[in-house]
């Protein structure tokens, strides 16, 4: 896009608290960035959800923007076609697998070990099964409904082997680990879409990533709030957290914990452009990340009672300034990280790391 986002012609801007873009052409503001739309309004193609260009645009402009749009919608198709090749030899290779695992199925039922040598009589069969069921042995259903029962049962079967070998052919090429198939909420996943309409329409990969992201987070943030503060009054409210880097990236997590509620993680905060200013995970700053939810878990300053750190000076220095602005809490020293960091220098020993190995 970078013939169209030219400063000669395509202005970004802020439209209604969103990014947006303005034509230069003819002046009209735009909420949202979107390429493809933008090329519709200059190329004044109507009825796409877009205002078309109302000014007269030179031909040589004209002519560069069509080129970019027929290429976009070349690759488009290519990208389509490609998918759609992809989803071919899928299907083929899960039907190839889904017939031998049919079959297999089949010679596993019909194994003579399986049988009993001498079999019933099928009258006296059709008594035993319908007294265990507790049905009228002499009330047997119909040809035509035996042939119906017969074949919505072998209709079943089959839909339930092809939903098995999706399942794991997913599993298998997606790299996901195989333990993941026994998680209660994939479970949930396949029990619900057993209920879902022929409109449903599967999340794309930006929607998973933003919206119902976002959605799950806050939901998430707000459940753990209800349940932290459930207990607070009576319990009171502690908050605990460290520093850590793990790739390069420096972070700091915040946790709280309240009677028998498991530490909560409240927040994990990227150091990365407070630090490339020229700031410092220092006491001020790590204190300052406490203080924000110190504010939001306990406007009132009645719940908070009880800091820990471990015996970083930095983080020790945050809970001297946090017990001076809240003189309720008390900070204490968390030991726990240091025997983790005993055991951990303990296992790097080369007698005790050939023993674990082993």
């Amino acid at each position: 896009m970078t013939c169209i986002w030219d400063d000669n012609y395509i202005e970004f801007c802020i439209v209604e608290g969103k990014k947006g873009w303005k034509c230069k052409w003819c002046g009209k503001l735009f909420k949202t960035r979107h390429s493809t739309r933008a090329l519709w309004h200059l190329l004044k193609i109507a009825g796409n959800g877009i205002a078309t260009c109302k000014s007269i645009i030179p031909d040589e402009r004209l002519n560069q923007y069509l080129r970019l749009y027929t290429h976009n919608i070349g690759r488009m198709a290519c990208r389509k076609r490609d998918l759609t090749t992809i989803i071919d030899s899928v299907v083929e290779r899960q039907n190839d697998a889904v017939t031998a695992l049919s079959t297999r199925k089949a010679r596993r039922k019909v194994d003579p070990s399986t049988h009993s040598a001498t079999p019933l009589p099928v009258g006296v069969y059709i008594k035993k099964r319908c007294v265990r069921l507790g049905a009228n042995p002499y009330n047997q259903p119909s040809i035509e409904t035996s042939i119906q029962r017969h074949q919505q049962t072998d209709i079943n079967k089959c839909n339930n082997t092809e939903l098995e070998m999706a399942i794991a052919d997913f599993f298998h090429c997606e790299a996901i680990p195989d333990v993941a198939v026994e998680a209660v909420r994939f479970s949930r996943i396949i029990k619900l879409a057993r209920l879902a309409s022929r409109d449903f329409v599967i999340p794309n990969r930006k929607r998973v990533g933003k919206a119902l992201l976002n959605l799950n987070y806050e939901n998430c943030q707000r459940k753990n709030k209800q349940a932290l503060l459930v207990d607070a009054p009576v319990m009171g409210l502690t908050l605990l957290g460290d520093g850590a880097t793990i790739h390069r990236m420096p972070l700091v997590n915040c946790l709280a914990l309240c009677s028998d509620r498991p530490p909560t993680v409240l927040s994990i905060d990227d150091c990365t452009a407070h630090m490339a200013a020229g700031g410092k995970k220092d006491a001020p700053y790590i204190s300052h990340l406490f203080e924000r939810h110190v504010e939001e878990y306990d406007p009132e300053k009645k719940l908070v009672d009880l800091f820990y750190f471990d015996g970083a000076s930095n983080v020790q220095k945050a809970g001297r300034l946090l017990v001076a602005k809240y003189p309720r809490a008390m900070c204490l020293h968390g030991g726990e990280h240091v025997i983790s960091l005993f055991f951990a220098d303990l296992a790097k020993m080369r007698p005790i790391r050939v023993s674990v190995n082993d």
